[in-house]
């Protein structure tokens, strides 16, 4: 079996999470983004964040070379100034040496398109979050609880296995005028409104 890469859609699976603010104050972005970031180095083993990246869009930094971020063994993406989260996982799907073992993380229908083109496998972030918990046997809300089990770990593996199988199984079925589902404009403008204000402190 082998082993499969993730690529997150950072906000978007913030939205899922119940983690994302309809407005957000001076700070608040980078503390919802740190909140994603430690559930998921609770949620996935070693070996999957070891493999996994999480793409932001770009954040208040007038230079690149701090861009790419480690957090307790997750890779923290953040996109070039002037570009976007959508860009930067589309840019990575291109450069990947092995498309095909990659799993992007994302209800948006832009990146699943790009997934396809690229024959990498696709899972909307309600389903991805749901099903991680699940096999680790976790809640969203409890994020002080101990160490998960091996065991557990591996059941998440599985389940990214199983996503992959999925995906490769109804590819040929999929319906390629379907959208999945995006943010409102409303919440888009808020987020790149407190990446303005970062920017100018």
């Amino acid at each position: 079996m082998a082993a499969h890469y993730l690529i997150i859609d950072g906000y978007n699976l913030m939205h899922a999470a119940g983690i994302a603010r309809r407005r957000y104050g001076p700070g608040d972005l980078e503390r919802c983004r740190n909140q994603l970031n430690r559930l998921l180095t609770e949620l996935l083993g070693r070996n999957a964040l070891s493999r996994t990246s999480v793409v932001y869009d770009a954040f208040d930094s007038t230079s690149d070379a701090n861009r790419s971020q480690n957090h307790a063994g997750l890779h923290v993406l953040f996109a070039p100034k002037g570009t976007d989260a959508d860009t930067e996982i589309e840019q990575l799907l291109k450069q990947h040496s092995s498309p095909k073992q990659v799993l992007v993380v994302s209800s948006d229908h832009r990146l699943h398109k790009a997934a396809r083109r690229r024959k990498a496998s696709c899972v909307d972030s309600e389903d991805f979050l749901a099903g991680i918990q699940t096999s680790a046997d976790t809640d969203v809300r409890q994020p002080q609880r101990p160490q998960l089990e091996n065991t557990s770990h591996l059941a998440v593996e599985e389940q990214l296995q199983s996503w992959a199988d999925e995906f490769e199984g109804a590819e040929d079925q999929a319906d390629p005028t379907s959208e999945g589902r995006h943010f409102t404009d409303e919440y888009l403008k808020d987020i790149q409104r407190e990446l303005d204000e970062e920017e100018l402190r």
